[in-house]
């Protein structure tokens, strides 16, 4: 995340730029579920390179909020961070993150990649990728 205090209420503008999208694209991963209402458009779309069980009903960015907020009530802790970008075009952003977790069998780390796709200032459609997880000592 390029900027660490991101939240919900520092969003207020109608059109955000890519890093301010990134930052709550991120926030949103790391707990600030209310940014659920601010920073997708009404048509938003998320695509997982693996299974995941209830993004195909994601019409939204209140249901994308819901789907976090249950995968996070898996973990202990959980924690997002950006390690290269965001680039973007203006049409497209792109990020590589990293997230530390710690769940029952204990801590991990995970690396991924998101795509987004910007219309009018807001993420329209989302594609992530996340690599096998390692466990951490």
């Amino acid at each position: 995340m390029t900027n660490e205090h991101m939240t919900a209420e520092h969003m207020t503008a109608e059109h955000m730029t890519n890093e301010e999208l990134w930052d709550g694209w991120a926030a949103l991963w790391n707990g600030d579920l209310a940014l659920g209402a601010k920073i997708f458009t009404p048509e938003f779309r998320v695509r997982f390179g693996r299974e995941v069980p209830g993004a195909d009903q994601v019409r939204d960015g209140l249901a994308m909020a819901e789907l976090i907020g249950g995968f996070r009530a898996g973990f202990a802790h959980l924690r997002y961070g950006t390690e290269i970008g965001p680039f973007g075009d203006g049409e497209f952003l792109a990020a590589r993150w990293y997230a530390d977790g710690t769940d029952e069998t204990g801590s991990w780390r995970a690396h991924g990649h998101d795509v987004l796709r910007i219309v009018d200032g807001r993420i329209a459609e989302a594609w992530s990728i996340t690599a096998p997880l390692r466990t951490t000592a």
